[in-house]
């Protein structure tokens, strides 16, 4: 029996109280969203039987808590402390602690509840960096609060997380103990603070003459104040942010969310406000310099940039009433993409850590649930992506698959690194770069006896007919695809189709994110947009050449050129011929499809369904033109497995 699909037409302007069609189950119309599955939450719970009953006590309500009280002491003794069970609602003084557990092999003593138990050895460093001489400290800290045996509580506790960091009067940054560098770098963080040459304009856009001015201004401030770029305090700033600290899925949440934070590094301290004001100012130092500290680096400004976004809606929110749906600030979709970099130990806490930043999207709020499988997890994720930004850009983050995944083939799979760089989002200042679904808003259906299976309406272009390895040569601005012409084609439309190529093999982008074949955007690279426009090769300055081989080969990575009938394109090396090319409703960048029927060539049947291999670029089709001559009965509902 065909599954029945429920269309939801999405639009900017909509909220999502009371839809239907996505598996997501919930007790009641007043509890809360879980991820599966659900039982109504009673006045108490009942713990079964674990190691940790002795340590642990149940809590009662649904916003209990435990606070540490921390005992005071002198560095050599052992740590003390006890749990005490407060309302979080009842506003308790505390300070709660972000840091990574570290090697949980590495294992120390502490006494809690007057019971020996253990801790980490990072854990332990920070408990006692943090004790006081003469008086006892209140702090929330996970490892000991949350009765971690108990997956019914870690739940609970867990989808109140965000309001447990929020509701802190002090986050405490910890991220590690000192070294031999660590005065260096806080020495560093000084002398970006006098450096920094103000705030870029909205988005980083300026016109071509500001942008030579205010090279000309950084340069002349790092000569002056920063060290050359040969020094080795930039790759002691790098050890710095590779810290483990900087790469952890959770810690994400808990920086943005802490009204104020302190760093901790040993005995060296920094407000945490400052350190990502710092973070952020790097970014305008120029790409050598960031070369030099490292890709451990990129996390913290991920962090600090959201930060910042997220402090700026707060303004809105406690300025103009009824306002706190635009607290949520950004793409659920790209969020994740951010952290699928990160570390977690539990795969789920890849969707669970951002539930903080995004609960009130939903009403009522998500609440995690570790009872769910990974799966389950990731096809929720997913399916609320789709909802939460109405559009399409969790489908351009699906990663190349080679072999047959656990997830449907529109999940991306948060446990593997991105490797490819990305086609269908949006640029920094909002703009879409790309818009081949023309005005349409995405159509898309669940079925709640399949949750594996996404129906997205879209319309077919062509089959993809030839694909073409590419070869990209660092250092070598010409492409080593070859294709070999028709001997009877005149020169200028052999140099016209070298252009469109050449052009495809950057997928139309600038490093800056903007189009090459868009006026406004010329002004970046005035030589490789001249060889472009005119087809010639003239000279180019080095680090212009530089700067084109490396979008280029950004771009191509992973990626293959394929051709179909009047197009080319580059999408996912794991396309094959017979593969469709499809635009979809809602989304800015075409997709290839999949039959499960096997290889198309002119035409194919709907009814078993296609997988997604991944987004792609075709040259003529991504400025809505398809769209625009398309009628209603051309369209296709595509059913995704």
């Amino acid at each position: 029996m065909a599954a029945t699909f429920k269309i939801n037409q999405i639009h900017s302007s909509t909220t999502y109280r009371d839809t239907q069609a996505i598996y997501i189950r919930r007790a009641s119309p007043n509890t809360p969203w879980f991820l599966g599955p659900v039982m109504p939450l009673a006045e108490g719970y009942h713990y079964s039987a674990t190691s940790s009953r002795d340590l642990y006590q149940p809590l009662k309500g649904a916003r209990d808590i435990r606070i540490l009280i921390l005992k005071h002491g002198c560095t050599e003794d052992i740590l003390q402390c006890t749990l005490e069970t407060v309302a979080l609602d009842s506003e308790p003084q505390y300070e709660a602690l972000s840091y990574v557990w570290g090697n949980e092999s590495n294992q120390r003593p502490i006494i809690c509840n007057s019971i020996e138990t253990t801790v980490t050895a990072n854990l332990e460093e920070a408990l006692v960096q943090l004790r006081d001489i003469e008086k006892d400290r209140t702090l929330w800290v996970d490892a000991l609060c949350i009765n971690q045996q108990d997956d019914f509580e870690k739940s609970l506790q867990v989808g109140i997380m965000d309001d447990i960091y929020r509701s802190a009067k002090l986050v405490l940054i910890w991220v590690g103990k000192a070294d031999e560098e660590t005065a260096q770098v806080w020495e560093m963080f000084s002398l970006i603070d006098r450096w920094h040459p103000g705030e870029m304009e909205d988005g980083g856009r300026e016109k071509p003459e500001e942008n030579q001015e205010r090279a000309k201004k950084v340069c002349k401030l790092i000569d002056g104040i920063l060290p050359p770029i040969d020094a080795p305090a930039w790759k002691t700033l790098g050890n710095f942010f590779a810290r483990p600290w900087f790469n952890r899925a959770w810690t994400f949440q808990e920086a943005i969310l802490a009204r104020k934070s302190l760093m901790l590094c040993g005995d060296f301290s920094i407000n945490g406000q400052s350190f990502f004001n710092y973070t952020r100012h790097i970014d305008h130092l120029p790409d050598q310099w960031i070369q030099e500290i490292g890709p451990g680096w990129l996390s913290a400004f991920q962090t600090a940039s959201y930060k910042a976004t997220y402090q700026n809606s707060m303004k809105t929110v406690n300025t103009i009433p009824h306002c706190e749906h635009l607290l949520y600030f950004t793409q659920l979709s790209i969020v994740l993409q951010g952290v699928r970099q990160r570390n977690a130990k539990d795969a789920r806490d890849k969707v669970f850590s951002l539930f903080g930043s995004f609960a009130q999207t939903f009403d009522p709020p998500l609440r995690p649930d570790y009872s769910l499988s990974v799966r389950d997890v990731f096809i929720t994720a997913a399916a609320l992506s789709l909802i939460a930004d109405a559009d399409l850009t969790v489908l351009s983050t699906i990663e190349p698959r080679h072999s047959s995944s656990e997830l449907p083939s529109w999940v991306p799979d948060w446990r593997n690194p991105w490797v490819l760089s990305p086609l269908g989002y949006r640029r920094s200042d909002g703009r879409n770069v790309f818009s081949a679904c023309g005005s349409t808003s995405p159509a898309i259906g669940f079925d709640s006896q399949n949750p594996h299976l996404l129906m997205v309406r879209g319309v077919f272009v062509v089959p993809v007919q030839q694909t073409i390895p590419i070869d990209i040569r660092l250092g070598d601005p010409s492409t080593t695809v070859s294709f070999n012409w028709p001997s009877d084609w005149p020169e200028e439309k052999v140099t016209t189709m070298k252009r469109i190529v050449d052009t495809t093999l950057a997928a139309d982008l600038l490093p800056s994110g903007g189009r090459l074949t868009l006026q406004d955007e010329l002004t970046t690279f005035p030589a490789y947009t001249a060889w472009i426009r005119g087809g010639g090769k003239p000279p180019m300055p080095q680090e212009v050449e530089e700067e084109v081989v490396k979008q280029r080969k950004s771009k191509c990575e992973g990626r293959s050129l394929f051709t179909s009938f009047q197009y080319i394109g580059l999408g996912p090396s794991t396309m094959q011929n017979g593969d469709v090319i499809c635009i979809l409703f809602g989304g800015r960048v075409p997709f290839v499809l999949r039959s499960r029927s096997g290889p198309v060539r002119e035409s194919f049947d709907t009814d078993d369904g296609f997988t997604l291999v991944g987004e792609c670029y075709v040259h003529g089709l991504m400025d809505g033109q398809t769209m625009q001559e398309v009628e209603k009965e051309q369209t296709i509902d595509f059913i995704l497995w």
